[in-house]
């Protein structure tokens, strides 16, 4: 049964209805239960006023009886819905700390995929100065290999045209005899080694290989 309830006027709160019934009923049975007993009437619980507050007053308890057992059903759901909305605040917080360790795990993931940008980054730029190095020194060995093509192109021209021989004259000079060392110093050619035109023993006396010294 549901619990009718009302506002006092003066205090303005919620008043079941089974306690507006119960103390109109409780004063009226007690007033003619006072007036029944200065009258002296022994038939008192037999007249029909009686009877009706009976009623009332056996209708009223029956409403406290339901009443108290709304509270009590009232006071189960109310501490059903504290466990529910204490499971719900604990799988809160527990939500919430899986969700703290999975920014966390999260974050920690980001910082190793930057530190590992970063080296690829200076991996890159190192590979770059690598490679720029690689050219400018490939265009240095290109240069020495022009260098050395050329040269061998000289150098093969040179042996496959030598040059040319000075032809010595094919008439030799005719001999030279001198009688003595007057006819050398008379012709200018004092003195004369030996091998050279001209030179005989008999001009050498001293045999040193100088003649008409």
């Amino acid at each position: 049964m549901t619990e009718d309830i009302t506002t006092d006027k003066h205090s303005h709160q919620a008043v079941p209805r089974w306690r507006r019934l119960l103390v109109p009923v409780a004063v009226g049975v007690i007033a003619f239960t006072l007036g029944v007993g200065a009258s002296g009437s022994d038939d008192a619980t037999a007249s029909d006023e009686y009877k009706s507050l009976d009623q009332e007053l056996a209708t009223t308890l029956r409403e406290l009886d339901d009443a108290r057992q709304n509270v009590a059903d009232l006071d189960s759901e109310l501490a059903t819905a504290e466990d529910t909305v204490s499971r719900l605040e604990s799988d809160k917080e527990r939500r919430e700390s899986d969700a703290d360790a999975r920014q966390t795990r999260l974050d920690e993931r980001a910082a190793k995929l930057d530190k590992r940008e970063t080296a690829l980054n200076e991996l890159e730029s190192d590979l770059e100065t690598r490679a720029s190095e690689l050219d400018s020194l490939s265009e240095q060995l290109d240069d020495r290999e022009a260098e050395l093509e050329k040269r061998e192109r000289a150098s093969t021209q040179t042996i496959d045209d030598p040059p040319p021989v000075e032809e010595e004259p094919d008439d030799e000079p005719a001999e030279v005899y001198y009688k003595n060392c007057d006819a050398v110093r008379a012709a200018g050619k004092a003195p004369l080694r030996r091998g050279e035109p001209g030179y005989a023993s008999h001009l050498d006396r001293d045999n040193d290989g100088i003649a008409c010294e």
